[in-house]
């Protein structure tokens, strides 16, 4: 869409042109002794269906640009069908990011898959990674084992241990800061990976089925306050002022 479309005001746009077809109708009366019937009722015709199509497409042009603008503050850029189709991108961009958060309830496989990448981003001083994950005493976990038929706290609890492990492989001179929080009340409605300026979030799932893929959502960060990028993070915060996420490891305090 043409970004002079953003600048035309619609209700003048409106009143002009019905305006500009009454002065050429009046115009055209003038001559109307001149001419044919026939002509004169076409003509007059012709120009009502030029004023019908030309409101006609400048207020459906301006009903796109108000859908447009209003995804465009929200940031989102893209939608993926499966997470497995998103998780390489994620990777790659991992280990190249400065400043990352990664919300989930354990990881397992992310973790493992990705410990090549996770190293890398903590390997250069002046980066930080901020990784969220579910208490093995959140009271949210036994539902989610009930539900799932899965034992997640045997998981959860080697999670912060295996990170720990990670980072401490790294030379001491070049470590980044690692922070890990453990999420001790609350649902999981989404997990996410905060990385620099974007935001890769994926619903949990509500199905009991293993076959079912959650959706993954890319969105980048916007100006505005309620685009995806800065919601994630106010929640972030709201629930580290209520205590239900709390501080684990600081590499930066040990």
């Amino acid at each position: 869409m043409h970004p002079l479309l953003s600048k035309i005001n619609y209700f003048w746009l409106t009143i002009l042109s019905g305006i500009s077809v009454l002065v050429l109708l009046g115009i055209l009366f003038l001559f109307k002794e001149t001419l044919s019937e026939n002509t004169f009722s076409g003509i007059t015709n012709i120009l009502v269906s030029i004023l019908t199509c030309v409101l006609v497409s400048f207020w459906w042009n301006k009903l796109l640009l108000d859908a447009s603008n209003h995804y465009s503050k929200s940031g989102i850029k893209h939608y993926y069908n499966d997470f497995s189709e998103v998780e390489p991108i994620i990777k790659k961009k991992l280990k190249k990011s400065k400043n990352a958060t990664i919300f989930f309830m354990y990881g397992k496989t992310f973790i493992n898959g990705s410990s090549s990448q996770i190293k890398k981003m903590l390997s250069k001083k002046g980066n930080k990674l901020v990784f969220v994950i579910a208490s093995p005493s959140n009271p949210f976990i036994d539902q989610y084992e009930r539900f799932w038929d899965y034992p997640v706290k045997d998981n959860i609890k080697d999670a912060p241990e295996t990170l720990k492990k990670l980072f401490y492989e790294i030379n001491e001179d070049s470590r980044a800061h690692l922070q890990i929080y453990l999420y001790n009340d609350g649902g999981y409605c989404y997990s996410y990976y905060q990385l620099d300026d974007e935001v890769y979030l994926s619903p949990n799932k509500m199905v009991e089925a293993k076959s079912f893929k959650p959706i993954t959502i890319h969105a980048i960060k916007r100006s505005h306050k309620n685009c995806l990028y800065k919601k994630v993070k106010q929640e972030f915060n709201f629930m580290c002022e209520a205590n239900q996420i709390q501080l684990w490891f600081d590499s930066e305090s040990v």
